[in-house]
């Protein structure tokens, strides 16, 4: 079958793992930029006495952004989530003990216990680095940025201070940072030039070389915002393919 173009959108890695398949001469690692997240307790003065059978999604129930250059020169973006069965089954393996001498404690805990996912600016992030192998499978290896550890805890004791406001404490000393990828918002892999060299490709998604190939995903944004980048991709994608048909009707 033949075509007149090819727009790539399979995902920042797999896009990313086909470009580089296509150019096995050039086998060199690529960087993919994360947002790397972060995860902590936050308890409440005021709990929720049905919070485990109310009839209301278990989606993030507020979005908080941190803009403080005192703590980063990016926003940080943190998201509050309520009571959820995966939180709770959580809480009870972790108080396995207490659960079974004091099953009310562990309620009680679920009833105002928040957990407040963090996610930071790729420019403060650690990286993944996918290479291939000779069979051509993707091979990835995570990036772990000391940087990333220090705001994430400097973000937390933000909200510390801010407690009045919130209503709550985040539990002290409980943070967890897990390794870059593990976001599952990465991207930047083929950021976007105005001239493009190397990985990069121009503003319309096409790497170096390639006339009629287009990654229209997270792949190629610049940085990674630490906000959520799902309306960004998609925008982007869609000025792209416009841009393109508009090309078409001018030089097809």
């Amino acid at each position: 079958m033949n075509f007149d173009r090819v727009f790539i959108a399979a995902g920042a890695v797999s896009t990313t793992a086909i470009i580089a398949r296509s150019r096995p001469t050039e086998a060199r690692p690529i960087k993919l930029r994360d947002t790397q997240h972060f995860v902590f307790p936050l308890m409440r003065f005021r709990g929720t006495k049905d919070a485990a059978t109310e009839k209301t999604n278990r989606l993030s129930q507020i979005f908080v952004e941190i803009d403080d250059p005192a703590l980063c020169d990016r926003l940080v973006h943190l998201q509050f989530y309520g009571y959820n069965d995966i939180f709770m089954n959580a809480l009870k393996e972790k108080l396995a003990l207490v659960n079974k001498v004091a099953p009310f404690f562990v309620n009680f805990l679920a009833r105002h216990a928040m957990i407040v996912q963090g996610f930071l600016h790729s420019d403060d992030s650690g990286s993944v680095k996918l290479s291939l192998a000779r069979s051509g499978k993707v091979q990835l290896a995570g990036e772990p940025s000391a940087q990333a550890h220090k705001i994430a805890r400097k973000a937390q004791q933000s909200i510390a201070r801010s407690w009045q406001a919130f209503g709550g404490m985040p539990v002290p000393g409980q943070i967890m940072v897990p390794p870059p990828g593990a976001s599952r918002h990465l991207g930047a892999s083929l950021p976007m030039s105005a001239a493009p060299s190397g990985d990069e490709t121009d503003t319309l998604g096409r790497p170096v070389g390639l006339t009629r190939v287009h990654a229209v995903d997270a792949s190629v944004l610049p940085p990674i915002p630490a906000s959520t980048v799902t309306y960004s991709a998609m925008a982007n994608a869609a000025r792209i393919v416009d841009e393109v048909a508009r090309l078409a009707e001018t030089d097809p």
